[in-house]
């Protein structure tokens, strides 16, 4: 229930939904355990009081202990719900990204997708961020980072390996901008994902305080432009592990030159041409400037 007593929906149907969550609990052995407790501590009393022998003040170290003894009693007799939320991702080009407007075709575009312009041939760094959403405007940015990872599959540097247009593009190169260009690509020859550490904030005692992110600076590259519709390159990222995953689409639109290999390549009009010359329609029509 919330404050004011109405029922927090998301939380409702993730316990007593159509498909809840069922745990198995084993309290079988709490009674037994708490008989038993019960009668050496009757016991203990008798023999004291038999004896003769009064009782001493407890010291702090015995208060201590039986403090941490009540609390784990109550812990094996209890049943503890916890609702984690909905893990939720935020995807950002911080640096790079060259969209101006938010008005293109399709806009904007359904949870879990992003559009975003690159210049060709460019080293980018992305940042990924996740967090719990409890429910509608309260989050938890804290994740399990050792249960959690964040896998990272770009296309964004890369065309169709088997093509001859591609190989005569990337052979000539050095094999440094082969390696950032084929980076997390499953289009490489290696065909590997990158599979990235999730690391929080800390305070001084090295407690973790929140901003769970992909471990970073991480860098991708662009290479050339896709010239074959719908004009766009994909980056894919998604969590393995843990309880939930979630995942999140980047669709990239590079502009810029497109090398043919082997040297050859043409660059887009940069300029609005003066004047348009046409050669008039009929055999004998001529056309002079």
């Amino acid at each position: 229930m919330d404050d004011a007593g109405g029922r927090i929906i998301n939380i409702s149907d993730f316990f007593q939904g159509s498909s809840p969550i069922v745990r198995t609990i084993d309290l079988l052995g709490f009674p037994e355990k708490e008989k038993q407790r019960k009668e050496e501590k009757e016991r203990n009393e008798k023999g004291n009081g038999e004896t003769g022998i009064a009782k001493k003040a407890p010291t702090e170290a015995e208060q201590a202990e039986a403090i941490a003894e009540a609390e784990v009693d109550a812990d094996e007799g209890s049943v503890r719900f916890q609702w984690d939320g909905t893990l939720r991702m935020v995807f950002n080009i911080p640096d790079n990204d060259l969209l101006e407007c938010d008005s293109y075709e399709g806009y904007p575009y359904p949870a879990g997708k992003s559009f975003h312009v690159m210049e060709y041939m460019q080293l980018f760094e992305i940042s990924v961020k996740l967090y719990y959403e409890l429910s509608p405007g309260i989050i938890c940015d804290i994740v399990d980072e050792d249960e959690i990872k964040i896998q990272i599959d770009s296309q964004v540097g890369v065309d169709d390996p088997n093509s001859q247009a591609w190989k005569d593009f990337i052979e000539p190169l050095d094999q440094k901008t082969k390696d950032v260009l084929t980076h997390c690509s499953t289009s490489s020859k290696s065909r590997k994902v990158c599979l990235e550490d999730v690391v929080h904030d800390r305070d001084e005692q090295d407690v973790i305080t929140g901003n769970a992110r992909l471990n970073g600076p991480f860098y991708l590259a662009t290479g050339r432009p896709n010239i074959v519709a719908p004009y766009t390159k994909r980056i894919y990222i998604k969590t393995i592990g843990g309880t939930q995953e979630v995942e999140h689409e980047a669709i990239i639109f590079i502009e810029g030159l497109y090398s043919k290999g082997k040297g050859d390549s043409f660059a887009l009009p940069s300029h609005e041409p003066i004047m348009i010359l046409r050669d008039p329609p009929g055999g004998t029509s001529s056309a002079t400037y």
